[in-house]
């Protein structure tokens, strides 16, 4: 999506975690700046909607007035701050929301650590 009318319309949605629960408003939008999609949404939360947290938007849904990630309202909640202040998010910014909302997938799951069985000379051993 990087067509400017699509992304001004993602300034007029709620953002809403895997369960259906509204987390916040849309405050800002973060493009990529390689591609220009709509990476990361600042959304207004906590309970007078003071706070602003970041919230990966690249694999939501984007529905009428709404984007729903893949996320738990409370994961979000937990978010690290991030402060902007040039309009710019700097690399390390980057690295610190992506290692807070994508972290090392566990060693004991996952096709990641899967290996394959060693042969071995016995047909009827597995």
């Amino acid at each position: 999506m990087s067509d400017q009318a699509e992304v001004d319309r993602l300034y007029e949605c709620e953002v809403i975690d895997e369960h259906g629960e509204r987390i916040g408003a849309v405050k800002q939008i973060w493009l990529d700046d390689r591609d220009g999609r709509p990476v990361w949404a600042s959304v207004h939360t906590g309970l007078l909607g003071l706070r602003e947290t970041f919230v990966p938007i690249r694999d939501a849904t984007v529905g009428t007035g709404t984007i729903t990630v893949p996320l738990a309202k409370r994961t979000v909640r937990g978010a690290p701050r991030i402060d902007v202040s040039d309009q710019h998010m700097s690399r390390e910014q980057q690295d610190e929301l992506c290692a807070y909302y994508d972290p090392t997938p566990d060693p004991r799951g996952g096709d990641h650590d899967r290996l394959e069985r060693p042969a071995t000379d016995d047909p009827g051993r597995s």
